[in-house]
């Protein structure tokens, strides 16, 4: 199914950001995006879904996922938080899962992603974005 143009945007802002902060100089940057003009895709499957972005060296593993507001909270989004999570949980190196939403949305993204994390002892770090910017990060 393809994309709305909302959710391309917010891949693009989290490609943005983890280009500008996250990447450290130097490494030749290689995010693997899930757009239609990408020439590589991410990796195949995690646990049977697609992140948006991927990024991953020795030591840092980024996933990132755009989320339009009416895909916040349902079984296919929570499936895929959860496979992201225990993505993060098996790589040995520091671990990113930035995620970017409409700023009226950022809320809800937020507390649903903190509480698995925590319910669940997850260890990645988590990056919520809005269109102005990051929205809270820990």
């Amino acid at each position: 199914m393809p994309e709305s143009i909302t959710h391309m945007e917010y891949v693009k802002l989290c490609g943005i950001y983890i280009k500008e902060h996250m990447i450290p100089m130097g490494n030749g940057p290689f995010i693997f995006f899930d757009k239609p003009n990408s020439l590589v895709k991410p990796p195949s499957l995690i646990g049977g879904v697609h992140p948006d972005l991927y990024y991953k060296r020795s030591d840092l593993l980024i996933i990132g996922e755009a989320k339009s507001e009416t895909d916040i909270d349902n079984p296919h989004s929570r499936k895929q938080y959860e496979y992201y999570f225990k993505e993060c949980e098996c790589f040995e190196g520091v671990s990113y899962m930035v995620f970017c939403t409409s700023w009226t949305s950022c809320v809800t993204l937020w507390n649903m992603v903190r509480r698995m994390k925590r319910e669940s002892g997850y260890h990645a770090h988590i990056v919520v974005l809005c269109e102005s910017g990051v929205y809270k990060k820990d």
